[in-house]
């Protein structure tokens, strides 16, 4: 038990060793990255063309929806008649006839 625990304590101690060595002696060279900057968590400035392309294409998009949503309705909802519902009965909804009494 006891040389179980002085093992781990040895091989914790060799693990650290030389993870701190490694991370505090290399070093990683700084890139030439030209002229853009580089952020961290935030986004880039949004580009002029790209915002104005990307309107435009979001505005075509949602003509194009509802254009079609408006001059061909039945795409949506299918093609049949619509049933008149003037003309149905009260048994077909469901209706009690005026006289009907409840039992209980």
């Amino acid at each position: 038990m006891v040389i179980s625990g002085v093992l781990g304590l040895c091989a914790r101690h060799i693990y650290l060793s030389r993870v701190l060595a490694t991370t505090t002696s290399q070093r990683v060279p700084a890139r030439n990255a030209g002229q853009m900057v580089l952020r961290y968590r935030q986004a880039p400035d949004p580009d002029h063309k790209a915002n104005r392309l990307g309107m435009f294409l979001s505005s075509f998009m949602w003509f194009w929806i509802f254009w079609h949503l408006w001059h061909t309705p039945e795409e949506l909802y299918g093609h049949f008649v619509c049933p008149d519902p003037s003309k149905w009965t009260d048994e077909e909804l469901g209706i009690p006839p005026d006289d009907y009494i409840k039992d209980e």
